[in-house]
């Protein structure tokens, strides 16, 4: 039989409410991070996650025209023409003169008057 202190320490240890022991999650996205983050699934080869990066930065910081634009970029590197340009459209409403934005547009649309 265990001594006495140690029955009044477990005794008083089913008595307290501990309430659930559980690990919150992050629950703030770092707009940043995510955005590095995406730059580094898409050199690794990863195009969907580094999407899913992005779009994690984009709804995180709802006024960051570079984030919109570096979608664009990743559209257009994908061959997904009609993403890239609503995308940059979309980093030009934020930002009339983001670079990125610019030249996404300037590649596919200048590439169709080429072809007309």
């Amino acid at each position: 039989m265990p001594p006495a202190r140690l029955r009044v320490l477990l005794l008083a240890g089913m008595l307290i409410p501990w309430g659930p022991l559980t690990i919150s999650a992050q629950t703030s996205i770092d707009p940043y991070f995510e955005y590095l983050e995406g730059l580094r699934l898409e050199a690794a080869g990863d195009a969907a996650g580094a999407l899913s990066a992005f779009e994690r930065a984009a709804s995180a910081a709802p006024q960051a025209a570079e984030v919109r634009a570096e979608i664009a970029g990743l559209h257009m590197r994908q061959n997904r023409r009609g993403e890239a340009i609503a995308a940059a459209r979309a980093a030009l409403r934020l930002d009339d003169s983001n670079v990125g934005a610019h030249q996404v547009l300037g590649y596919l649309l200048g590439g169709s008057a080429e072809q007309m």
